[in-house]
């Protein structure tokens, strides 16, 4: 299905699905079994968890951004009105 249609918040952890499934493919792995294994897939805790709206902001639990990169990788995936924790 779409990647669109995966239950993942940011668009590079969608990325990162299509990566490992297009090198699950390569190394033989099914269509079925590839669509069977993604299908209750979820974000991992702290990693762009929705905390709610506080005072009209929404607030995103993104702990486990460690790195430049990760946090860049996170702020072009929220809104401007989001508070990142």
């Amino acid at each position: 299905g779409p990647a669109i249609d995966l239950r993942l918040a940011g668009r590079f952890q969608r990325e990162n699905v299509l990566c490992a499934l297009g090198l699950a493919r390569a190394l033989g792995a099914s269509t079925e079994a590839l669509a069977a294994g993604i299908a209750g897939l979820a974000g991992l805790p702290h990693r762009l968890e929705e905390l709610g709206r506080f005072s009209g902001r929404r607030v995103i639990d993104n702990g486990v951004s460690t790195t430049p990169d990760s946090t860049l990788g996170v702020l072009d995936s929220v809104p401007p009105d989001t508070t990142l924790i």
